[in-house]
């Protein structure tokens, strides 16, 4: 199980990530600031789901919290990818915001490194049902390119 002193780590990490990105922000030319706008976004909600795990609430919600700081560091870090691929920000600009992510990313990382702080499971996606002719009933799971109901002919 991750220590608080490593979470806490985390979150001061997210906060100077925070940081590094309105520098970012700055630095990069006008017409690009629509690249950073996922990047923008993302970096905040780190340190404040960090911080809303740290409190005193119920494990699950601790376990959901550190869950979406994560995921939008996991986000983050391919953001600047995004950047750094498509020529907009030199790689060696970059290299200091993914070492700031990798802190937040070992800090809410069991000590093993496979699972999420606390060793909380990752949610599937919820199973929706759908009634189709005849009274039966089909599975299917919503995402990318699967909302639609496939038809069997």
């Amino acid at each position: 199980m991750t220590s608080e002193r490593e979470i806490r780590d985390a979150h001061q990490a997210g906060l100077e990530f925070v940081a590094f990105v309105h520098r970012l922000a700055v630095v990069l030319p006008p017409p690009h600031h629509h690249a950073l706008e996922h990047l923008l976004r993302f970096c905040v909600a780190i340190p404040l789901n960090i911080e809303d795990g740290i409190a005193p609430v119920p494990p699950e919600e601790r376990a959901a919290c550190f869950e979406i700081a994560r995921g939008c560091a996991l986000a983050c870090r391919a953001s600047l990818d995004l950047l750094g691929s498509a020529g907009l920000c030199p790689w060696a600009n970059l290299a200091p915001g993914k070492a700031l992510l990798a802190r937040v990313l070992s800090g809410l990382a069991a000590p093993d490194g496979r699972a999420p702080a606390g060793g909380f499971p990752v949610r599937p996606r919820p199973v929706e049902r759908d009634a189709t002719a005849g009274g039966m009933e089909r599975e299917y799971r919503r995402g990318p390119g699967l909302d639609r109901e496939r038809r069997e002919d």
